[in-house]
């Protein structure tokens, strides 16, 4: 996972965490799906606090 913070997170806000399959390849030496995902993290002005990009495997 590679995170990034583009604004600082207060405490006792509320957030908006968002994920976005950005693609999928089926691997068949690990037997399962590989998905990229791009993710967000927002504050209640709409700003992006949080810059996200993981990867999941799923069997």
């Amino acid at each position: 996972m590679d995170v990034k913070f583009t604004a600082p997170i207060k405490p006792n806000t509320i957030y908006t965490m968002n994920w976005v399959v950005q693609s999928k390849e089926y691997k068949k030496s690990l037997g399962g799906t590989i998905y990229a995902n791009a993710g967000t993290i927002i504050d209640p002005a709409g700003n992006v606090t949080v810059r996200a990009n993981a990867s999941i495997i799923l069997y």
